[in-house]
């Protein structure tokens, strides 16, 4: 069973594999066939009494910030995900399901 921690660390590596990616594009096939799918996949097991709505809806968020980051190398800001957490249950962040059309990260 992940933790919230464990995900936080496959988070900041793929946004990390995304940063070199300008350099080395194959990096963008590590975080697009490996390191979402397993993030993806831990947040759909229950961890740390985090319920599936909320769960779900940080996949959302998560999947659309690393779906829109600069690729060209403009900033990176960090997905803190007991930040979207804390979030979600408060009501300060909406997550809305992935649209059909991606940058490139399907989801």
């Amino acid at each position: 069973m992940p933790s919230l921690q464990e995900i936080q660390k496959k988070v900041k590596h793929a946004q990390e594999e995304i940063k070199d990616s300008k350099n080395h594009p194959e990096k963008l096939n590590t975080v697009r066939h490996v390191l979402w799918p397993d993030i993806k996949g831990d947040l759909g097991q229950p961890f740390d009494n985090i319920g599936w709505p909320v769960r779900r809806n940080i996949g959302f968020i998560i999947h659309k910030r690393l779906d829109e980051q600069d690729l060209q190398g403009g900033a990176y800001p960090t997905i803190d995900v007991g930040q979207l957490k804390i979030d979600l249950e408060a009501g300060r962040v909406q997550a809305t399901e992935p649209a059909q059309v991606h940058r490139w990260l399907p989801y």
